[in-house]
């Protein structure tokens, strides 16, 4: 699991926008979705975003790569008055959406770091159901009386041929 900070470029405001910043943690869950990449904890900031997620078998400059990619691709499809011109209220006129860094560590204490991207001026609401949390549980193996016949027969069938 790794903690990621990515910035917006040139520090526009603009997830203070409630349709922005929804926009953005819908489209940061389906990229997370898109690259099997679950995503945990989400906290806005003004200009920037905080989130947990578990990297997998990605690098780290991959998985910056693809989330921001893939998210600033379709915000400014979804919002494309953003790239309008100055004098036309747009705010990234001949710039992309994030900022070039960003930063993605290992925290060292998850609980803390999950209440400090909670702590961010929109961090996560109550309730809310993230990749993580939404996902069902892995099923356990039910006990063996609530097993068809088949069942049973090929597991006694494979301890005999274990005991041979």
């Amino acid at each position: 699991m790794a903690a990621l900070h990515v910035k917006g470029q040139i520090l526009h405001n603009i997830f203070d926008d409630e349709i922005y910043r929804e926009g953005m943690r819908t489209l940061l869950l389906e990229a997370a979705y898109e690259y099997e990449i679950p995503v945990g904890e989400i906290g806005f900031d003004n200009n920037h975003v905080h989130f947990m997620a578990d990297i997998c078998l990605y690098s780290r400059d991959e998985t910056a790569k693809l989330l921001k990619g893939y998210t600033a691709k379709k915000f400014f499809e979804f919002f494309p008055e953003l790239k309008r011109p100055k004098y036309e209220g747009g705010k990234f006129w001949g710039s992309g959406l994030w900022n070039p860094s960003y930063y993605m560590g290992s925290p060292k204490n998850f609980e803390n770091t999950i209440i400090y991207i909670r702590k961010q001026k929109y961090g996560e609401r109550k309730g809310q159901q993230t990749l993580l949390r939404a996902m069902p549980p892995k099923p356990k193996m039910p006990p063996i009386s609530d097993w068809g016949c088949l069942q049973v027969f090929i597991l006694l069938f494979y301890q005999f041929h274990q005991s041979l």
